[in-house]
């Protein structure tokens, strides 16, 4: 079994590989991130954050944060820095309540729905009926979750949607 620092070398590494094959920077938000990292958190600057914000950041990602670095190259355009991510949630949730800290509110589905929701998807796949697969209502506000990376943007008025 791989340990925590196991893991986040084969993070790098990875990250190395595909610098390296994608010279031309061909994959889809490469030539935005250019597969720089951005510094690491340092840990005291990280639970400052924690505790402005009244959360805790699960361990995996604590050590990617303080390890690796705080976003930068990642899946399509990149990492938001956990700043970001956190100013991306709170810019999201349009429904909550005035002046609330929507990433320490509960997050809207359960993990038993969650995990009825991956079995049947799996039962959907393993038996060739994707076409079955019933996902889950999106909630009206997200809360509960600190935004990673974003996918596709697009201005909207003077609003910048994050899909």
């Amino acid at each position: 079994m791989l340990t925590a620092n196991d893991r986040l070398e084969t993070i790098r590494e990875k990250l190395r590989q595909l610098q390296a094959l994608d010279t031309g920077q061909a994959i889809f938000g490469a030539s935005t991130h250019h597969y720089l990292l951005n510094p690491p958190l340092p840990p005291a600057e990280l639970e400052d954050i924690e505790r402005a914000h009244a959360l805790s950041v699960p361990v995996e990602y604590k050590l990617f944060l303080t390890g690796i670095a705080d976003g930068g190259a990642g899946p399509y355009y990149g990492l938001y820095s956990l700043a970001q991510g956190i100013k991306a949630a709170d810019n999201s949730a349009d429904d909550a309540p005035p002046n609330q800290n929507v990433i320490a509110m509960d997050f809207p589905l359960d993990n038993k729905a969650t995990a009825e929701f991956i079995d049947d998807y799996n039962d959907c796949l393993e038996n060739g009926d994707d076409d079955e697969i019933v996902y889950p209502a999106a909630p009206d506000t997200l809360t509960g979750a600190i935004f990673l990376a974003v996918k596709c943007a697009h201005k909207i008025g003077h609003q910048n949607e994050v899909a």
